[in-house]
């Protein structure tokens, strides 16, 4: 096994052994709070949809930007205790992206690739500065770990058509909510007719989240592999990342917005804004992508 590789392992199997030591520690002490204070764990059921705006540009098949859309679909689990929150996602993008090159005669311009990606998702997070915060304020840190993997392809560049990369992350995350509820109901007259708003809850959420440690799966200095073929004995995927590494280096960031309503009976459904953007060098070609994604979701609730 490649040295990379083996300090990929060892690295990833401490940031796991820390994040399960450190929610353990936290789920027994929610347990013990709530246990005193018989305070109530909200659960929730999240499907979603979404529409992607996808941009990126990879130096390891060609200097081509590509620029296009896609459609998400995920699910999502949410446990909220009001002090500890901890959201779990998967997310599966497809889409079809256009090159975006000045006209040349020396290579063709007019090319494009199709995209899908899996995203998997999942923070836990600390309420904060909760005495010298407003009620409708909620404050909330802690961290995220978020992994992605992309499979591209185009036709057009013949064997350096596939492009495939993980990209792995461990994040810190803030999130701020502001609570918008109308509590009270009132009226508005229009001369013509009344119109009567009743109580609501709601709220708008801020997150952002960095990436404290970056790894990626990138490939070697080009695509094309010589990686040995032997009948029946070889394994297709093995072949196709035979020149695939670990590296630890580039960043991430995610900023989402959100807007959520609420029925008395605590379901509901939100509106989300998410910036995700990504540079990967790898050990020669950077790979770098950004997705502006417009989220709906709904909110199920689990009681």
């Amino acid at each position: 096994m490649p040295s990379t590789m083996k300090n990929f392992i060892q690295i990833f199997s401490l940031v796991l052994f820390l994040l399960s030591a450190i929610q353990g520690k936290g789920q027994i002490n929610e347990s013990n709070e709530e246990a005193e204070s018989n305070h109530k764990s909200d659960k929730y059921f999240m499907p979603s949809v979404s529409f992607s705006i996808i941009n990126y540009t990879d130096f390891a098949t060609s200097p081509l930007a590509y620029i296009g859309v896609g459609a998400n679909g995920g699910i999502g689990w949410l446990w909220d205790t009001g002090r500890r929150e901890n959201f779990l996602d998967i997310d599966f993008i497809a889409g079809i992206t256009a090159a975006n090159a000045p006209i040349s005669d020396y290579f063709q311009t007019y090319t494009s690739a199709t995209m899908m990606g899996l995203n998997i998702y999942d923070h836990y997070l600390f309420q904060v500065f909760e005495p010298v915060l407003p009620e409708i304020v909620d404050v909330k840190i802690g961290g995220a770990i978020h992994s992605t993997t992309y499979f591209r392809l185009n036709e057009s560049l013949n064997n350096n058509g596939n492009g495939i990369e993980s990209i792995f992350n461990l994040m810190f995350s803030a999130k701020s909510t502001f609570d918008i509820s109308r509590n009270k109901p009132f009226t508005l007259d229009f001369f013509l007719f009344k119109k009567t708003f009743k109580p609501v809850k709601r709220d708008i959420s801020l997150q952002f989240n960095a990436g404290l440690l970056n790894l990626n799966y990138r490939p070697g200095y080009a695509y094309n592999s010589d990686a040995e073929i032997n009948g029946s004995e070889t394994n297709i995927l093995e072949y196709i990342l035979d020149s695939h590494s670990w590296s630890i280096n580039g960043c991430r960031f995610v900023t989402k917005i959100e807007y959520a309503r609420f029925r008395p009976s605590g379901n509901g459904y939100k509106w989300a804004y998410v910036w995700d953007v990504a540079v990967v060098p790898g050990k020669f070609e950077t790979f770098q992508i950004a997705t502006h994604k417009l989220q709906y979701t709904i909110i199920i609730n689990c009681h």
